[in-house]
């Protein structure tokens, strides 16, 4: 699958941050850098603040053959009410 921005707009419809929108993207940044956790030896890998920054950022990418999760969340938002 080639991540389109209307693919990108139904995984990730809003942004995560009040920071970031579609033009500034600070937040997208997530990955390995090649270090590993001195405790447990495993990769240690850091995630995007958001998930629609991370998605932009790398918008046209061709995700054949890789190993990734999609994970759906639900948020609460409290409202005062009328």
């Amino acid at each position: 699958m080639i991540l389109t921005k209307g693919v990108i707009d139904r995984l990730a419809p809003t942004h995560l941050r009040t920071s970031c929108n579609d033009d500034n993207l600070i937040n997208g940044f997530g990955g390995w850098d090649g270090k590993y956790d001195v405790n447990t030896g495993k990769k240690d890998v850091r995630y995007p603040r958001c998930v629609r920054c991370y998605l932009l950022r790398n918008i046209y990418m061709d995700t054949d053959g890789m190993d990734f999760e999609i994970i759906t969340d639900v948020r609460l938002v409290w409202k005062e009410l009328p």
